[in-house]
């Protein structure tokens, strides 16, 4: 009477031998792999925010290099600007005439900020290009 390992090894040989088989499990395994991937690339993005957020903000290069990503991502243009409370200069990014985020980051309502009230589109500029 043959074994339970037997059983599995000629089992195995089997399938190791079809061809339909062997394919199933690349394709198994491809997607697995797409899976672990893509969780991976999740984990990176959310260390990513995590670091960026715990950045001092006083590495004004880091700040404009930041605002620099963000205005190419969105295709916006920037302005540099000093708020009142702070003494440390800000890139303000804008979509179609509006600011919509601040690098390093500002309280409240950017479009309600009276510092940001005399700024036409001849004081926005353009990221350098990557």
């Amino acid at each position: 009477m043959p074994t339970w390992g037997h059983l599995a090894a000629t089992a195995a040989k089997k399938v190791a031998g079809s061809h339909k088989a062997r394919d199933l499990a690349m394709r198994t395994a491809a997607k697995g792999a797409v899976a672990v991937g893509k969780m991976g690339a999740k984990h990176l993005g959310r260390t990513n925010d995590a670091r960026q957020q715990r950045e001092p903000a006083h590495e004004n290069h880091s700040q404009r290099e930041r605002a620099y990503t963000y205005a190419r991502e969105v295709n916006g243009k920037l302005s540099e600007a000093v708020f009142a409370g702070s003494s440390e200069k800000h890139f303000v990014v804008w979509k179609l005439g509006e600011p919509v985020k601040a690098f390093p980051p500002v309280e409240g309502d950017l479009a309600s900020k009276s510092e940001l009230a005399g700024v036409t589109v001849v004081d926005t500029y353009y990221a350098p290009a990557a």
